[in-house]
C-alpha cells in the first residue's frame, strides 16, 4: 500500500466534539492525566512537558484500560472508521496527550508509534498551534504539516515518521489511535 496522509475536518458529530472537549478540558472532569517530562518518544530531546491518559491497549491490544472514559474516547475512531468504510481489526493503543505551551517552540523528535504495520488516527480536540509534521524516511525532509483544529482528524500510514511541535500560545490536546483495519 502507498503511504498517505489524509486530513478530515469535522471528522465526527458536533455533539461528540463538544463532549470530548468537555471531558479533556473541564476543571470538573474526573479524567486522570499523568504528567510526563517529555511527551515525545525520545527522552534525550528538548524539554517538552505535558500530560497523557492511556485509555486502550498498551500491553493488551483492544483492552479498554480507562473504565470510566475509554468508551467515550474511542468514539472518534469508531465514527471515523464508519464514515470511511473501514473495518477495525485491532486497536494497539489509544492515548490522549495534552501539551502545555512553552516560551520556545520546538519540534519533537520524528518517530513512528510502532514498527509493525498499522494506521494512525490523530484527532484534535481543540484549536492550537503546535503543528503535526510528517517526514520522509530521512527524518529531515518535511512532507506535510497539519495544524491542530477542533474536530479535525489526520489519518495516515503508521510507517510515516511524524512529530508534533510544542505549542507556544495555548495547550494542544490530541487523541492518538494506533490500529489496523481493512478499507472496504
Amino acid at each position: 500500500m502507498e503511504k498517505f496522509v489524509k486530513v478530515i475536518d469535522n471528522a465526527i458529530h458536533p455533539t461528540l466534539i463538544g463532549a470530548i472537549e468537555d471531558l479533556t478540558t473541564s476543571s470538573s472532569s474526573k479524567l486522570e492525566w499523568k504528567y510526563q517530562t517529555h511527551i515525545g518518544s525520545n527522552k534525550n530531546q528538548l524539554y517538552s512537558p505535558g500530560f497523557a491518559h492511556h485509555f486502550i491497549g498498551g500491553s493488551t491490544p483492544d483492552k479498554i484500560t480507562s473504565k470510566s472514559f475509554g468508551y467515550l474516547l474511542m468514539q472518534p475512531l469508531y465514527s471515523f472508521a464508519e464514515k470511511q468504510n473501514i473495518i477495525i481489526t485491532k486497536i494497539y493503543n489509544g492515548r490522549a496527550f495534552l501539551q502545555v505551551p512553552t516560551i520556545k517552540t520546538n519540534e519533537i523528535f520524528p518517530h513512528k508509534d510502532s514498527d509493525s504495520p498499522h494506521f494512525v488516527l490523530l484527532y484534535y480536540i481543540t484549536d492550537s498551534d503546535g503543528d503535526t509534521i510528517f517526514f520522509e524516511d530521512d527524518k529531515k525532509t518535511e512532507i506535510q504539516r497539519v495544524s491542530p483544529k477542533k474536530g479535525r482528524a489526520v489519518f495516515f500510514d503508521g510507517s510515516i515518521f511524524h512529530s508534533s511541535s510544542v505549542p507556544s500560545k495555548t495547550h494542544r490536546i490530541v487523541l492518538n489511535y494506533n490500529w489496523h483495519g481493512n478499507i472496504i
